[in-house]
């Protein structure tokens, strides 16, 4: 089975519909959490990205990463859910905090297929970040994204607001 039809992307539409709800926050690139897999990052796709960011100067904040705070035990992972091309590619114009929207998993729900409560969610969004920490595995520990300790909530989270 391939990759491509184990996960399921979110709705578009929805992403967007719900966007002005998250906490928007200047996020360090290290802090970020993907689900893409390592063979979903092209050469065209980069190229793409790229040309977007360097002709408007404002393109991320226009277009923030949309991330998901999961809670896990004594610690927070920020999830990517859509912009895996834009954090991954940011660096590569000196560029390593993100403008990001983030939400917790209840209030990503409606946007996402085939999910029916928050546990379904979590669940697959967990087995996607494994899968895609899987296929990076080449990568070493100390350039592996950071957990941050628990927070009781998105507005406690310690990042500069845009």
């Amino acid at each position: 089975m391939s990759i491509e039809s184990r996960i399921r992307y979110p709705d578009e539409l929805k992403l967007r519909e719900i966007l002005i709800s998250g906490q928007r926050m200047i996020i360090p690139v290290s802090y970020l959490f993907g689900r893409q897999s390592e063979n979903e990052f092209t050469k065209a796709k980069r190229k793409s990205v790229l040309k977007e960011m360097e002709a408007d100067t404002q393109f991320l904040t226009k277009n923030p990463i949309i991330a998901c705070a999961l809670l896990r035990g004594n610690a927070t992972q920020l999830l990517i859910i859509d912009g895996h091309h834009r954090s991954r590619y940011a660096p590569l114009l000196g560029i390593r905090e993100i403008p990001s929207s983030v939400y917790l998993p209840g209030q990503l729900l409606d946007a996402f297929p085939d999910n029916h409560s928050v546990g379904d969610l979590v669940e697959m969004l967990d087995r996607e970040n494994a899968q895609a920490q899987t296929s990076f595995r080449r990568i070493p520990d100390y350039k592996q994204p950071y957990l941050l300790p628990a927070y009781k909530s998105l507005q406690a989270l310690p990042f500069k607001r845009f």
